[in-house]
């Protein structure tokens, strides 16, 4: 089925997920639950496949989901199932997100990312979005994962993103003086977030993120995190992320 995804043969790809329906009472859920996860991507793929997604309904409502991979496979499924209205949900993928990163699985990890940032973007939240694309770009050069990589270019060319905006895959400092990741941080400052959805957005501690708004309204030469935005606007810094 990933198979047949990545080469974009949908009518094969859907002809393998209708096969979970032989394998129900046979795979325990710790086999069924990824091969469900990756026919959602499919169902969503080839446009919402009615057979397809009855099935999976069918098939996803009792499955039981007694380990951290049935979990996170399930929240992937539900994120994917929020894409077949049409908008993706930005919260449901961060569950995602953050259930892969739990158990290390990169490849998820990835793709959770790059629809969290893709459903970032439609809502508004570039910041947050600009974070998640430039992680999961990070995570699947590591991967050697061309294909994903070839699909995050994709998305991030369509939100106009730049996620390796240098060499070194990092955002440049600013004229003012800001690190690369202090513009980051400022983006997402901009957006009114806490430091605490600052935190989660960058994978970073919550008292690392407050050292970085201390260095912001210093370098910036002013006394709050409203002035800070302020600056970011008029100085032209959000357009750097």
């Amino acid at each position: 089925m990933a198979i047949a995804l990545l080469q974009g043969d949908m009518a094969a790809a859907v002809e393998a997920g209708l096969r979970i329906g032989s394998l129900r009472g046979w795979l325990p859920p710790r086999l069924l639950w990824p091969l469900i996860a990756h026919a959602w991507r499919v169902c969503v793929e080839s446009g919402g496949a009615d057979a397809l997604r009855d099935l999976l309904v069918e098939s996803s409502v009792p499955l039981a989901q007694p380990g951290p991979v049935e979990r996170a496979c399930a929240l992937t499924s539900l994120a994917e199932r929020g894409r077949l209205g049409g908008a993706s949900d930005v919260v449901a993928w961060g569950a995602a997100v953050v259930a892969w990163q739990a158990i290390g699985n990169l490849p998820w990890l990835v793709y959770a990312l790059m629809r969290q940032g893709s459903a970032g973007l439609a809502a508004g939240q570039r910041g947050a979005a600009t974070a998640a694309l430039r992680r999961a770009a990070q995570l699947a050069r590591q991967l050697g994962a061309e294909p994903l990589s070839a699909q995050l270019n994709s998305v991030a060319n369509r939100g106009r993103v730049e996620i390796w905006p240098d060499e070194g895959g990092a955002p440049s400092a600013s004229p003012q003086g800001l690190t690369a990741r202090e513009v980051e941080v400022l983006a997402l400052l901009v957006e009114g977030r806490s430091n605490r959805e600052i935190a989660a957005a960058l994978f970073i501690s919550v008292k690392t993120v407050s050292v970085h708004v201390s260095n912001i309204l210093a370098k910036l030469e002013v006394p709050s995190r409203g002035a800070a935005a302020a600056a970011a606007h008029r100085l032209g810094l959000v357009s750097a992320v």
